[in-house]
């Protein structure tokens, strides 16, 4: 552990995590009857860690392009009363619902149903399609070996030409790994950059 978290080490080296949950769950209910108090009690854990780094990454990612993100579902008013709510209004995990029974009840004889009825799916680019087509010229120039000096080291060029190969010949789907590494090569250069910039 100490070797993994060396960079912070002196920083975290005396964090108690049970101190951390306490903090979490200090003056909620921890009594568990049923499996819907797991769900309130997961929702309220989430609220308080995982969506904290979200909203942070949205607004980086909102604020570098000019864009004013809106959250209205964060509203501390809705927070309130949401916390309040039984678990079963939220998640009915005893009946066929997707969830959302509340806000889907609430916009019913706004929206149609076969929109309502939909199943849950994520929103997912083509990016796959992208890089075969419209990005496929300028992702091959950013995964060679001389796109920038150094990132030999890290990258096992030989493999990731196996992928995009595949890739681009439909034989497997190597879209994570390709983008990945056109992050960290575009990424790398810009760092080699700032690094001689400050050393010069």
């Amino acid at each position: 552990k100490k070797k993994f978290f060396s960079p912070v080490w002196s920083e975290v080296k005396n964090q108690n995590n049970k101190e951390i949950f306490e903090n979490i769950f200090k003056g909620k209910s921890k009594i568990i009857n049923n499996d819907l108090d797991i769900i309130n009690l997961s929702l309220h854990f989430e609220a308080k860690t995982f969506l904290k780094g979200l909203l942070l990454l949205d607004d980086k990612l909102g604020m570098s392009h000019s864009i004013e993100n809106r959250v209205p579902f964060l509203d501390e008013r809705l927070i309130k009363l949401s916390d309040n709510l039984k678990s079963s209004w939220k998640y009915p995990i005893l009946s066929q619902n997707l969830g959302k029974k509340i806000l889907i009840e609430s916009i019913s004889n706004k929206i149609p149903n076969f929109v309502l009825g939909r199943k849950k799916r994520g929103w997912v680019t083509p990016l796959s399609k992208w890089l075969r087509e419209g990005l496929r010229d300028m992702s091959l120039d950013i995964i060679k070996e001389d796109y920038v000096s150094g990132s030999e080291e890290f990258i096992n060029f030989d493999k990731v030409r196996l992928a995009v190969d595949d890739h681009y010949n439909i034989k497997n789907y190597g879209v994570q790994t390709i983008w990945n590494v056109i992050t960290f090569q575009i990424w790398y250069k810009k760092f080699q950059k700032e690094l001689n910039k400050k050393f010069s």
